[in-house]
């Protein structure tokens, strides 16, 4: 019998997050690998599967063994079983196709060699993230990079369109380490203040791992992010600067009133957390959204309207 591989996530929170389908395919493996971040998780898959194997010996604490060649040798590991025809299940915490190189890797390289191999998707921090930062990535867009490659690769930053950074506890570090360097750190915010202004709020957010337990949200100046308490799972949110207005001419091209479109839409404004969309319509104002008894009981400007 030929081997397969199935990678799954196992979500952010520990163990509730698990869908019954990756459940089902760490039940029935003939061999489980996984790497999760929380011992309840950890358990749970160990008591689906005697077979479990933990990944994270492949990275060599302290040793200065560089992350990337830690996740080869969980590449290697993963597919030994796949060759031998075995079905093999690999978990990793999250969602698996998110920030994962060993679930990509192996991924490719099963169904290079002839093997069958999928990815079942999982509950990832972004995910998490929407929820617990309260703000839509449609509205009016999202700029999302990893730290390191963000510093590296130089993007465009559109100042209008809200910012989000992974893993700027880790930016530019290529071996594990307990704590982030600061003046990795500083260069990073060195290079956003090139757009944003010194005492732009922003957001450090983490998901918290367990129901009982909140996230982390903390509001900082941008200026002062590098002396905040940062570790490996800390991520930047940056709500925008500016605010962007619709393109007329566009508009009129495809036939869409501005006046119908949502505020958040119509100013190119973004959600800060804790803050209200407050949604209005200039045609309907009894329609109001977002907004306190006291504000919704004060009566909404006239807005004329020319066809």
């Amino acid at each position: 019998m030929n081997g397969t591989l199935t990678v799954v996530g196992t979500g952010i929170t520990a163990v509730s997050q698990l869908t019954r389908e990756a459940e089902y395919c760490l039940y029935t493996a003939e061999k489980v690998f996984y790497l999760v971040t929380d011992p309840h998780t950890e358990a749970f898959v160990r008591r689906l599967n005697h077979s479990a194997e933990c990944l994270k010996a492949h990275y060599e604490h302290g040793t200065g063994k560089p992350r990337l060649w830690a996740y080869q040798d969980m590449v290697e590991a993963i597919l030994r079983p796949v060759r031998a025809g075995q079905r093999v299940c690999a978990a990793f915490y999250g969602h698996p196709g998110v920030f994962v190189y060993p679930s990509h890797e192996s991924i490719v390289r099963a169904r290079t060699e002839g093997y069958e191999a999928k990815m079942l998707p999982g509950v990832s921090a972004e995910d998490m993230m929407f929820a617990d930062l309260g703000f839509d990535p449609a509205l009016p867009g999202l700029q999302t990079y990893e730290a390191t490659g963000f510093m590296l690769f130089k993007p465009m930053i559109d100042a209008r369109i809200p910012l989000v950074l992974w893993q700027i506890g880790v930016v530019g570090l290529l071996t594990p380490e307990p704590t982030p360097r600061r003046e990795n750190l500083q260069a990073l915010v060195d290079t956003l203040l090139q757009t944003y202004p010194p005492d732009h709020e922003v957001v450090l957010y983490q998901a918290s791992a367990y129901d009982n337990v909140a996230p982390v949200l903390h509001v900082a100046a941008l200026d002062r992010l590098a002396e905040q308490d940062i570790n490996a799972l800390s991520t930047l949110y940056l709500p925008p600067c500016r605010t962007a207005e619709p393109d007329a001419a566009s508009a009129a091209l495809l036939g869409v009133r501005v006046a119908d479109l949502s505020i958040t839409q119509r100013s190119g404004a973004a959600r800060i957390p804790g803050k209200a969309y407050g949604i209005t319509h200039p045609e309907r104002h009894d329609w109001v959204t977002g907004r306190t008894a006291h504000e919704a009981s004060l009566p909404a400007p006239l807005t004329p309207h020319t066809a």
